[in-house]
C-alpha cells in the first residue's frame, strides 16, 4: 500500500493479486490534515498493512482512513485556519479518540446498520488505534473505544437472510398495506403448505423439497457443462480441417482471398453461376467459419498480448471484413449455429464473439460460475472465495492436482482464513469438470506465461474484462453469482437462468440461488442422510462448533420455530373463534378439510391436563372428533402377535442393500410412489426408507436410548455398518440400471 497526491487528490494504491493494475481508492478528505501529521499517519498505516491480505488493506482505506478524513471535516474544534493538526496533549488525544469512536457508529450519510459499524470498529478501527499507540503516534494510556455489542441470543440467521436453496428473503410489511386471506395453500417456506401435519411429515417434506431443488440444479448444471464440452470438441474437429500449416502457407504467400462460385438468381437472366473473390473469414466463403477459428487459434498460440482476440484487433487482419464479429453480415456464423449443441433459444443469447470463443474453448464468466457451482455442490468443503481464487500451479509451476495410490485425483485450494489448504478427493463429476478446465485453459495459460502476466497460475482463466469496456484473456477479479439466476436482459444476457427457465419454475431465482446457498444445502442434506453433525462437519470442512452453530441444525431450527409459532397462533385462533361462522376466515388453513385435519391433530396431540390450552381444546372439540390420545390404545385394538414383530439380520450385505435402496428411492421415487403400498404385503418403499434411516442413525450415534438398546445389538450393528458403508455406492449404481422384464415359463403353442 502506498499513497500518491496529485493536486487536490490523494489516492491510495493497493496491489490486487487478481488484477494487473493496482486498486485505486480516493482518500482526499485527509488533505485537511497538516502535511507532516498526514505523512506520519499514512506511514504508520502503510507499515501496519505490510504482509496483510488484499481485502484487509482495502478495509484499512474504506473503514479507517476515509471515515477518519470525514471526521476531521466534521469536528470543527480541531480546525485552525482551515487546517487540522493532530493533538499534542494527552487530554486532547483522549477527546479525539473517544469522539471519533462515537462519531464512527453514529455518523450521518451511511446505510450500514449499528451491528455492521460496531463490527468494523471492533475488527479494524480499534486494532489500528492500538498499532498507533505501539508506533508512538498515539500516547500510551489513552482509553480506546470499545465497539462490542451485547451478543444476540438465538439464531445467527434471520428470515431476511435465508441460507438454503429456493428460500426467498422475507419482505417487511407496511402499516397501510391491507392483509388479505390467502385462498391457495401456503407455500412460502421450505415445507410448503403442511404446517398442520405431524412432525415427521414436516421434516420429510423439508427434506423432499431440498432434494428436489438440489436435483433440479444438478440436472441443469450437468446439461450446461455437457453442451459446453461438446461444443469445444466440435471446435477442435473444425480446427483439424484447416491446419496450422495451411495458415502458414497462406501467410507466406499473402493469399487471403479465394475464388468462390456463387449461384445468382436474376429475374431477367434466370439462374446462373458467378465467380467472385471473397476473403477467407467471410460469410460467403464455404469455409469462412473454419478460417475464422484458425485465425483466432493462431493468435492464441503465437501472440503474447492478452488482448490479441479483441474484435478491433482481429478486424485489422486482411482475412476478415471490416465488421467481423460486430455484424452477422460480415461474420460466418450459420455453420457454427448449426454445429452447436445449444438449442436455438439459448444460442440467441450469445454474441458473435462469444460463439467463436465457445468453439475455441475460451471460458466466459458464466462458464466459470457454472464450474464453481458444480465443484461446490460436489465438494462443499471448498468455499466460493477459495475456489474463485484457486490456483492450478504454484510459483514453480508444480500442479496442485495430485494423484493418490489408488488413482484418485486430489485437488487443493488455499483458504486464508483457515490458514491452511483444503483438500478434496474428487468425485467423478468434479474430476470431469477440472479435466475440461485444464485443457480449455491451457492455450490461455501458455499465452499469459509468455507475456509474463501474473494470472497464468490461476485455475479459472478465460475471456474477462481487463479494463473498462475492454475484454481480454486473464483471470476475473470477481465472479458474480448473478450469472446463475439473472433473467432480465442487461449486462448478464447469457446467464444460467435465462437458458434454463426450469430453475425459476423450481423456485431457484434471484435471492434464492447463490454459491453459499448451494454449499449450505449440501450440509443440510448430509445431516438428513446420516443424522450426524460430524457428517456435516466433514462435508463442509468446518469445525464441529462451526457446523453446529452456523449450519446444523440452525436452518432446520428456523423452519421448525416458524412451524411452532404459526401452529400456536392458529391454535389461539381456533379457541377464540370456536363456534363462530367466520372461523375459516381468520385461520391460515385454505379450506375446510385442512381445518378439520388441524383440529383433529390438536385434539390427538394435546390430551386434557397437559395445559390450560389443552383443557380448553378438549372441552370444545374432543366430542366432535373422538380421537384417542397419544399413548392410549384405541378401544378394541388387538394385542400385537409374533407376526407383528420385525426381525432384522445384521449382516453387512443385507444392511448395505437396505442403505443403497434407501438412497436410490429418495432420489428416483416421487413422494407418491414412496407411499404406494404393495398389494401383497401392504408395505411401502417409505417403510424401508425409514428403517434404513433409523439403523443408520443408530450406527452413527453413541447417544442411543435404553429402549432401542434393548431391541438392537448396537455393537454388532456398528460393526456391520462399518463394513456395509463401502458397498453402498456400487449397489446404488446397480439399482440405477436395474429394470424389470416379464418372464413366461409356460410354453405356448
Amino acid at each position: 500500500m502506498h499513497f500518491v497526491q496529485q493536486g487536490n487528490t490523494l489516492t491510495a494504491l493497493i496491489t490486487n493479486p487478481r488484477r494487473t493494475e493496482p486498486e485505486r481508492s480516493d482518500i482526499s478528505p485527509l488533505l485537511i490534515l497538516y502535511a507532516e501529521d498526514r505523512n506520519r499517519l499514512l506511514n504508520a498505516t502503510s507499515q501496519r498493512a505490510v504482509a496483510k491480505a488484499y481485502k484487509t488493506q482495502i478495509s484499512y482505506v474504506r473503514d479507517i482512513l476515509r471515515p477518519f478524513g470525514h471526521y476531521l471535516h466534521w469536528d470543527i474544534a480541531l480546525h485552525q485556519d482551515g487546517v487540522c493538526r493532530l493533538p499534542d496533549t494527552f487530554e486532547d488525544w483522549q477527546r479525539l479518540v473517544l469522539q471519533f469512536g462515537l462519531w464512527y457508529i453514529s455518523r450521518p450519510g451511511t446505510k450500514a446498520t449499528l451491528k455492521t459499524l460496531c463490527g468494523a470498529g471492533r475488527m479494524c478501527v480499534r486494532p489500528w488505534l492500538e498499532f498507533l499507540q505501539e508506533d508512538g503516534l498515539l500516547p500510551l494510556g489513552v482509553m480506546l473505544p470499545d465497539f462490542r455489542l451485547p451478543e444476540e441470543q438465538g439464531s445467527h440467521g434471520s428470515p431476511q437472510n435465508p441460507r438454503l436453496l429456493g428460500e426467498q428473503p422475507a419482505k417487511p410489511t407496511r402499516d397501510d398495506e391491507p392483509i388479505e386471506k390467502v385462498r391457495e395453500p401456503l407455500d412460502k417456506t421450505l415445507a410448503g403448505p403442511i404446517f398442520w401435519h405431524t412432525d415427521a411429515e414436516y421434516l420429510d417434506q423439508v427434506e423432499t423439497s431440498l432434494r428436489h431443488r438440489d436435483q433440479v440444479l444438478a440436472d441443469v448444471l450437468d446439461d450446461y457443462w455437457l453442451r459446453l464440452v461438446r461444443d469445444y470438441r466440435r471446435g477442435q474437429q473444425m480446427l483439424q480441417q484447416i491446419t496450422a500449416d495451411d495458415w502458414c502457407l497462406r501467410e507466406q504467400n499473402s493469399i487471403w482471398q479465394d475464388t468462390v462460385t456463387l449461384t445468382v438468381v436474376d429475374k431477367n437472366r434466370g439462374q446462373y453461376q458467378k465467380q467472385l473473390s471473397k476473403v477467407l473469414a467471410s460469410p460467403s466463403h464455404p469455409e469462412g467459419h473454419l478460417w475464422g477459428l484458425r485465425m483466432m487459434q493462431q493468435q492464441l498460440e503465437h501472440n503474447n498480448d492478452p488482448e490479441c482476440l479483441r474484435p478491433k484487433t482481429l478486424r485489422q487482419h486482411p482475412a476478415t471484413r471490416n465488421k467481423f464479429l460486430a455484424a452477422s453480415e460480415s461474420t460466418p456464423i450459420a455453420s457454427l449455429l448449426s454445429a452447436s449443441t445449444l438449442p436455438p433459444q439459448q444460442a440467441e443469447f450469445l454474441s458473435l464473439e462469444q460463439l467463436y470463443h465457445r468453439f475455441l474453448g475460451l471460458l466466459s464468466n458464466t462458464d466459470m460460475v457454472v464450474a464453481m457451482a458444480l465443484l461446490i455442490r460436489e465438494h462443499a468443503n471448498l468455499t466460493p472465495e477459495a475456489l474463485a481464487g484457486a490456483q492450478l500451479l504454484n510459483v514453480r509451476g508444480k500442479s496442485y492436482m495430485l494423484l493418490s495410490d489408488e488413482g484418485q485425483q486430489i485437488f487443493s485450494v488455499d483458504k486464508p482464513r483457515a490458514g491452511s489448504r483444503k483438500y478434496a478427493a474428487l468425485t467423478p463429476r468434479a474430476a470431469r469438470v477440472l479435466r475440461h478446465l485444464q485443457r480449455a485453459t491451457a492455450p490461455v495459460r501458455a499465452l499469459l506465461k509468455r507475456a509474463g502476466h501474473p494470472h497464468w497460475r490461476y485455475l479459472l482463466l478465460g475471456v474477462t474484462q481487463v479494463r473498462k469496456n475492454v475484454n481480454g484473456l486473464g483471470h476475473p477479479s470477481y465472479l458474480p453469482p448473478k450469472r446463475l439466476y439473472v433473467t432480465a436482459a442487461g449486462s448478464y444476457k447469457f446467464s444460467l437462468a435465462r437458458c434454463y427457465p426450469v430453475l425459476a419454475n423450481a423456485g431457484l431465482g434471484a435471492g434464492t440461488l447463490d454459491f453459499s446457498k448451494i454449499r449450505h444445502t449440501q450440509g443440510v442434506l448430509a445431516w438428513f442422510d446420516k443424522g450426524s453433525v460430524r457428517a456435516v462437519q466433514k462435508r463442509l470442512g468446518n469445525s464441529y462448533r462451526v457446523a453446529i452453530e452456523h449450519y446444523i441444525p440452525e436452518s432446520l431450527l428456523q423452519a421448525w420455530n416458524e412451524r411452532i409459532i404459526r401452529r400456536f397462533q392458529n391454535t389461539l385462533l381456533v379457541l377464540a373463534a370456536a363456534g363462530e361462522d367466520y372461523l375459516l376466515e381468520v385461520v391460515d388453513m385454505p379450506n375446510l378439510a385442512e381445518l378439520h385435519r388441524f383440529l383433529a391433530q390438536l385434539v390427538y396431540e394435546l390430551p386434557a391436563g397437559r395445559s390450560p390450552i389443552a383443557d380448553k381444546l378438549q372441552q370444545l372439540y374432543s366430542e366432535r372428533y373422538h380421537i384417542d390420545h397419544a399413548g392410549q390404545p384405541a378401544t378394541g385394538q388387538a394385542a400385537p402377535t409374533p407376526d407383528d414383530l420385525l426381525h432384522l439380520r445384521l449382516s453387512p450385505n443385507s444392511l448395505a442393500l437396505l442403505l443403497a435402496y434407501r438412497q436410490w428411492a429418495q432420489q428416483h421415487l416421487t413422494p407418491a410412489l414412496q407411499s404406494q403400498p404393495d398389494h401383497l404385503t401392504g408395505l411401502t418403499p417409505k417403510h424401508f426408507i425409514d428403517l434404513g434411516g433409523m439403523l443408520q442413525a443408530a450406527a452413527q450415534n453413541d447417544d442411543i436410548g435404553k429402549a432401542l438398546r434393548e431391541s438392537l445389538n448396537v455393537k454388532k450393528l456398528q460393526r456391520a455398518y462399518g463394513q456395509a458403508e463401502s458397498k453402498v455406492p456400487e449397489l446404488v449404481s446397480r439399482l440405477t440400471h436395474l429394470s424389470l422384464q416379464p418372464t413366461n415359463t409356460e410354453h405356448t403353442a
